[in-house]
């Protein structure tokens, strides 16, 4: 699971997650993400590190552009309208499966977001 981790019985807001989706990696902090640009971001643990690991939502920004206006960056509010597609009760919350759900197979719509979108996550040599 992503940085969404919560119970299976509880739910996280949409605009929660649009908002930490743009705070992390709109870079130049300008509300926007550029998609060829800003799609990543990268943790250097210590300045003596050789190894940092890469994060990236590429195919998150570029599916919610396509839905927006496709001008090459997600605006706050295409992400938000993007992500809001998942939420099938209409609540305004990405619900986690109930528990009865997760016994009988069914995922909840956070999950069904998370198996599309969630962050990737690599390892990079910096030497």
């Amino acid at each position: 699971m992503s940085d969404f981790s919560i119970k299976a019985t509880e739910s996280i807001s949409i605009k929660n997650i649009s908002n930490r989706i743009i705070n992390k990696y709109d870079k130049n902090k300008d509300g926007d993400i550029d998609i060829k640009k800003e799609s990543s971001v990268q943790e250097v643990f210590s300045k003596d590190s050789i190894i940092a690991t890469k994060y990236s939502m590429g195919s998150l920004f570029s599916d919610a552009d396509k839905k927006g206006n496709n001008n090459g960056s997600v605006t706050r509010k295409e992400l938000f309208n993007f992500i809001e597609t998942f939420d099938k009760n209409k609540n305004g919350d990405i619900d986690s499966a109930s528990l009865i759900k997760l016994i009988i197979g069914q995922k909840g719509e956070l999950e069904n977001f998370e198996q599309k979108y969630s962050e990737k996550k690599e390892k990079i040599d910096l030497r």
